[in-house]
């Protein structure tokens, strides 16, 4: 049965292997599974204080916290190894013991592999998790909400920011784990926008999407040749990026706003027509160069259409080819389904994310799940398929 209980939370996130939904309430801290919406039982704990973030440490009974200016147990500025079954502290790390500025402040964690990355609003710095000793600062870093995101697979990380002195050029850091140390490796992204508001790299970091300021456009760039490989168009008006989020696959892309509507990109399917049009017009929107001084920057599908069509035959077809880009490519795809709820309206979205079978689940402040579906071969209008309630216990 599910419990009535109404939450309050101010920050929901999943842990590595996206098993365990984390939820930091004012006080409290509860920690639920992913398949069912229901609480563990023995690992949610009461009167821990506010915190800004919780990340659970996977399979164990660790859980990290990153501390707020009101909790005297977990003060401002500070990180913490917290056991759940002994319930007390193992460690801790004081990022003021490193050059902090005046009005800095953490903001989040990540966990990738064995190494805790802090955010602050300039700055990054990395520890590893089991001797708590700093590793690397990474410096000049947009380190509000949708400045920074981070991927990992076995022994690779992938940490990518957006730059704080230009907001327009997004910096990605490749760190590769080797018997003696660690490799890192570093490069810049300039952007064809005036400014970036959000980033979001994809799961085992194969994608990187980047969206402008006004949450028109959104570059899905491959971070293998560090190509456009998708560009896609929300629509018109200024608005704030609240969540982007690809399904595991790599398939599709989720992206939700302030408007409160739920848009779904394919990504991976080269058959979708790249315009969808839901509100019954012809669209005279033109095409959009990616970038006035190189106009040679073209989606991966479409380069590699052209290599296999040369491939075919003998003989020079560079004017064929560049006809075939200036065809093909800079066009932005609108969405190929999208979701509205007017109920919605009244709700603060704290978490979204594809599940297994690439259903969107929306999570609320309140702890109201909503599972929406859409059709995967020919997209459309989503519709509600559940709404319940995360089931805590009583």
């Amino acid at each position: 049965m599910e419990s009535e209980e109404e939450l309050n939370i101010l920050k929901c996130r999943m842990n590595s292997d996206n098993s365990i939904l984390t939820t930091v309430l004012e006080k409290d801290i509860k920690f639920f599974e992913t398949k069912n919406f229901k609480e563990i039982e023995g690992l949610s704990k009461k009167n821990i204080g506010h915190s800004i973030s919780v990340f659970p440490i996977h399979r164990s009974n660790i859980i990290i916290i990153l501390g707020a200016k009101s909790n005297p147990r977990f003060p401002e500025n500070t990180v913490h190894l917290f056991d759940l079954e002994k319930q007390e502290s193992i460690g801790s790390i004081n990022i003021k013991e490193d050059p902090f500025q005046k009005d800095d402040i953490l903001t989040e964690i990540f966990l990738a592999n064995t190494y805790l990355f802090v955010v602050s609003r300039y700055k990054i710095y990395m520890f590893d998790l089991m001797t708590l000793e700093h590793e690397f600062t990474f410096e000049d870093v947009y380190g509000l909400e949708g400045g920074v995101s981070l991927s990992y697979s076995g022994h690779r990380i992938v940490l990518a920011y957006i730059s704080n002195t230009n907001n327009s050029i997004v910096k990605i850091n490749k760190i590769k784990i080797i018997k003696n140390g660690l490799e890192y490796s570093q490069r810049f992204l300039p952007t064809n926008f005036q400014k970036v508001q959000y980033i979001k790299i994809s799961s085992n970091y194969k994608y990187l999407a980047v969206a402008d300021s006004t949450g028109e456009k959104i570059n899905v760039y491959s971070l293998s040749s560090y190509k456009i490989k998708k560009c896609l168009w929300r629509g018109s008006g200024n608005v704030k990026i609240i969540s982007i989020f690809f399904d595991s696959d790599n398939n599709y892309i989720g992206l939700y706003s302030s408007q409160k509507t739920l848009h779904i990109y394919p990504i991976s399917d080269l058959n979708t027509r790249r315009r969808q049009n839901f509100g019954g017009r012809r669209s005279n929107r033109p095409s959009i160069s990616l970038n006035d001084k190189n106009k040679d920057i073209i989606n991966e599908e479409d380069e590699e259409q052209m290599m296999a069509i040369k491939g075919k035959k003998k003989g020079n077809y560079g004017g064929f080819i560049k006809n075939m880009k200036k065809k093909l490519g800079n066009k932005y795809m609108e969405s190929f389904a999208r979701y509205k709820d007017d109920k919605v309206l009244f709700r603060d979205i704290v978490l979204m994310f594809f599940n297994e079978k690439n259903d969107v689940v929306i999570i609320d402040n309140t702890g109201t799940v909503l599972l929406v579906k859409f059709n995967k071969k020919s997209g459309g209008p989503c519709w509600l398929l559940e709404n319940k309630k995360l089931d805590c216990n009583t």
